[in-house]
């Protein structure tokens, strides 16, 4: 089969596949929310006393990082509703979008705890021993004293797992969910296989674009934050 490109495509090609970013964009949101959720209660655990908690904070933390996103993501589409039937749920007729929110949910998590925990542990704890000894309570030592260190050190982190997440979101036509690259898939289906370079690279240039906005969003916010802490010192 002889193979044409034509870069007059990229622009067409974009025009029928970016309506479809609206729901990449709205499957990241809901991640990286339930994500965070489910991180503050890992990071609790991880920074626990209790060994045991500890322990299987890490064992879930090992477990989602060492396993490839696509794979976590057919686990749950698969698995999901075959553990819900043992606690006498029905989920098999759930919307697919729902299975993906979950698995980038549990993906981002694991990431985005140990962002937390190493931002955490990266102020000195001496000086929330020095806030409480000066009579602030424990939450306005947090608030006051350890947060906005700890923001200053995981902001370069907290950008990186977004834009981890943000990639993630173009396995979403493994499972048939229709988004970015399950459009530009379908549109190479739909002219039996003819400019899938185009099709590619215009959904590549897509995500290019928004990495670079969030890479940029996220240095100047950090620039920001820490020139306020710095000025506020």
């Amino acid at each position: 089969m002889r193979m044409d490109f034509s870069f007059g495509l990229i622009p067409k090609i974009a025009l029928i596949i970016l309506p479809y970013l609206s729901f990449t964009i709205f499957s990241m949101l809901v991640a990286l929310i339930a994500g965070s959720v489910i991180a503050s209660g890992i990071l609790k655990l991880r920074l626990s006393r209790k060994k045991i908690l500890n322990k299987i904070a890490l064992l879930y933390v090992g477990a989602i990082r060492c396993t490839p996103a696509v794979i976590l993501i057919f686990i749950v589409f698969y698995g999901l509703p075959f553990v819900a039937q043992f606690f006498g749920a029905d989920i098999l007729d759930y919307p697919r979008p729902f299975f993906l929110t979950v698995a980038l949910s549990i993906m981002f998590s694991a990431t985005f705890s140990e962002v937390m925990r190493s931002a955490y542990l990266s102020v000195n704890k001496g000086q929330r021993e020095a806030a409480i000894s000066i009579g602030l309570s424990e939450f306005q030592a947090f608030r006051r004293i350890i947060l906005p260190q700890a923001v200053v050190h995981a902001i370069p982190n907290i950008g990186s797992a977004v834009i981890l997440l943000f990639k993630d979101t173009s396995l979403a036509y493994t499972i048939g969910v229709i988004d970015l690259m399950g459009r530009g898939n379908l549109y190479i289906t739909q002219q039996y296989g003819r400019h899938a370079l185009e099709a590619y690279l215009t959904v590549g240039l897509i995500y290019w674009f928004f990495v670079f906005v969030f890479e940029q969003s996220f240095a100047f916010l950090d620039r920001k934050i820490s020139g306020g802490l710095k000025n506020g010192l």
